[in-house]
């Protein structure tokens, strides 16, 4: 818990209100943006681990959901790539999905499973977006590696979240709340 308080404040005193560098002229770039990103990071590790909530059967349609509205905003997005005054609302919102997610784990059980694949879908196209208007192009390389860095954050998020939870149990809970934490922190710099 210490170090997340201790992470947490550095992101309030920093001046770090975007989470990550350019994503690069190519598909090796591109994959590692979001890896080197933290909102996304944390954004797409804790869609991972939400898949554990559920069946895997079920599960499974979240991430899929987020990567199919991914996909879509990131192509429309870098069709309209000249649209510069958006990039700071859109970074906004891409923190707001942080805050979201914590508050959607809180009352995971008690939403519908098909408002909840909306809400993911919808999540999917806001990072999309905002990865879309940042690129040079609408470079099919480098789409396609931040869709395979997705989905491998993915992977991990549900791989790491099925191993902690079984010694202990509120691992997603804590780790959710925590990239809410530090999201809404972020969003407040940007303000």
């Amino acid at each position: 818990m210490k170090k997340i308080i201790i992470l947490a404040s550095g992101l309030l005193f920093s001046g770090l209100i975007y989470a990550h560098p350019g994503h690069g002229e190519n598909f090796m770039g591109a994959f590692m943006h979001p890896i080197l990103g933290w909102d996304h990071l944390l954004t797409m590790l804790v869609i991972g681990m939400m898949v554990n909530s559920y069946t895997l059967k079920k599960g499974i349609l979240l991430p899929i959901v987020f990567v199919s509205g991914f996909t879509i905003a990131a192509v429309a997005g870098a069709s309209f790539n000249f649209i510069y005054d958006a990039t700071n609302w859109i970074n906004q919102a891409t923190l707001m999905t942080l805050i979201l997610l914590s508050v959607i784990n809180i009352f995971n059980k008690t939403i519908s499973f098909n408002f909840l694949i909306a809400i993911f879908g919808g999540i999917g196209l806001i990072h999309g977006l905002a990865h879309g208007l940042e690129l040079p192009s609408n470079q099919p390389a480098i789409i396609s590696g931040l869709i395979l860095s997705t989905v491998v954050i993915h992977s991990i998020g549900f791989l790491l979240c099925k191993f902690i939870s079984k010694k202990f149990s509120q691992f997603i809970r804590y780790f959710t709340l925590a990239s809410g934490f530090i999201g809404a922190i972020a969003l407040i710099q940007t303000v």
